[in-house]
């Protein structure tokens, strides 16, 4: 949880001050033709500030992936299958013989058949990569906070979750 809080601050900092110059008005349009009902100019603002954020985002990720020579292989895909049947069956710790292995890799090879499971398993793949990428980067300083101000934290920032 505390990860995923902190890779959430990253994304809101990095997508709040790297600055860009996106073509908000051909986007506005944009989503305003692909859209299938009609939608109010207050509801396309709201649509907006989310999908304006998210493209910048998409572009930061996009430029460190490329910069950095992040791929996602087969096997990455594979290991992340895994990985999620391992955290999810056996809370993450298990001892591995051979024929767990085996079934395993089984399972990760009948997951990854379906395009869209692959697509969302390479998906997690490079975030992770993303992720190690980021926390190398950044300084971070580790705070004593209570269990209820942990998970009681209010976020001030303006974005859809």
């Amino acid at each position: 949880i505390a990860e995923g809080r902190l890779m959430h601050s990253v994304r809101d900092y990095l997508t709040e001050n790297v600055k860009m110059e996106l073509p908000v008005d051909f986007l506005e349009k944009l989503v305003r033709f692909s859209m299938k009902e009609e939608m109010s100019d207050e509801q396309l603002k709201g649509e907006m500030n989310y999908l304006l954020q998210q493209w910048r985002w998409d572009l930061i990720t996009d430029k460190l992936t490329f910069d950095a020579g992040i791929t996602v292989t087969e096997n990455d895909i594979r290991e992340t299958v895994k990985n999620e049947l391992r955290a999810q069956y056996f809370g993450g710790a298990v001892e591995e013989d051979e024929k767990m292995a085996n079934s395993l890799n089984g399972i990760a090879d009948y997951v990854m058949k379906d395009e869209k499971n692959k697509k969302r398993y390479a998906e997690m793949a490079l975030n992770e990569k993303l992720t190690t990428l980021l926390k190398s980067k950044i300084m971070t300083t580790e705070l004593s906070v209570s269990e209820h101000d942990f998970f009681h934290h209010q976020h001030t920032h303006e974005h859809a979750h």
